[in-house]
């Protein structure tokens, strides 16, 4: 770890240089918390030390502003406020982790470290002459501050929210595959053509088409299995002693490990895929996909088959557009 700075909010700097190593340990939670929602902290908890914390960065900002070198002492009690409602901040993250699985460790791990780069940040600019950066510096510390009101509550919503994002890059991707499709059949917007499409001039070939169809029912059949997990991380649908297999805590943290791996995957290949198909590159981005949506069927439960056997259309799409080039 790098070595802490000499200015008046070093102290938050050691606090966390002492604590940053429990909130990157590895979360072993999911199976041994007694708490499965991990809900140890209330939202009015940590809306409380965010409170604090606000006052006092705002308080510390605005007597630096107007503070010269001969203030430096007098700077000294509020830059010491600063630090305990940090070290409080802290202290209630961590009560947090300890009920966490991975996704909200990760979550807590993110806020807590980049609230310290921050505070850290705004302590440099307020030791620095004239202060160039001490407003921006402040902003940054105050938009760290508001994530902590915006962490979630407890594991299953932490897994939901890491979900909805993979959703919404796939959903994403989805999109411009369709796009596409659309801009070649001639039923897209710029089909009158002014030559600035993304996707070219020339009308796709058969097989690249097919590529580009597979692709995109593939992508669709994520969505589908992500929202199904998305539903099941409402604790009222989830949590009891009969929930299904595939919804317990553990599955649906897998579920969501292997759903942002599936995202990127996509990304890779539509990126070959649109624009003129480079066939080397979308068969090894396939390799990629194919084992990441197989993780994905494992935690999901996959027993109608839909996933892998919308890869397998794909790979035969590819596979054909490949004679073909």
């Amino acid at each position: 770890m790098a070595a802490v700075s000499n200015h008046l909010l070093a102290a938050a700097s050691r606090v966390w240089q002492d604590v940053g190593p429990e909130f990157a340990k590895e979360s072993t939670a999911v199976s041994e918390a007694k708490a499965p929602n991990g809900d140890a902290v209330s939202t009015d908890e940590l809306k409380k030390v965010a409170t604090w914390m606000e006052h006092t960065v705002t308080k510390f900002s605005a007597s630096a502003s107007v503070a010269d070198a001969k203030d430096h002492e007098g700077l000294k009690p509020i830059a010491a406020e600063v630090v305990k409602a940090f070290t409080a901040t802290l202290g209630t993250l961590l009560s947090m982790r300890r009920c966490a699985g991975p996704s909200l460790s990760r979550e807590l791990l993110e806020v807590a470290r980049d609230l310290a780069a921050a505070i850290d940040a705004l302590g440099a600019a307020a030791q620095a002459e004239r202060h160039p950066l001490l407003a921006q510096s402040a902003g940054k510390a105050l938009e760290r501050i508001k994530q902590i009101e915006k962490l979630s509550p407890h594991n299953h919503a932490s897994i939901r929210r890491r979900i909805l994002q993979s959703l919404a890059q796939l959903r994403d991707a989805n999109r411009e595959l369709k796009e596409a499709l659309s801009a070649d059949s001639g039923d897209g917007a710029d089909s009158e053509g002014d030559g600035d499409s993304i996707f070219g001039d020339e009308a796709i070939a058969p097989e690249e088409r097919a590529v580009l169809e597979a692709l995109a029912a593939a992508v669709t059949e994520v969505e589908e299995t992500l929202m199904k997990a998305s539903k099941a991380c409402v604790p009222s649908a989830s949590v009891g002693d009969h929930a299904d297999p595939i919804d317990t805590l553990e599955a649906l943290e897998e579920t969501a490990v292997q759903g942002a791996l599936v995202a990127h995957a996509v990304d890779g290949v539509a990126a070959h895929a649109m624009g003129g198909l480079e066939v080397e590159e979308v068969t090894e981005g396939l390799g990629k996909l194919r084992s990441v949506i197989q993780g994905l069927a494992a935690a999901r439960g996959d027993s109608e088959g839909k996933l892998l056997s919308a890869v397998e259309t794909l790979q035969t799409a590819v596979d054909i557009a490949a004679k073909e080039s």
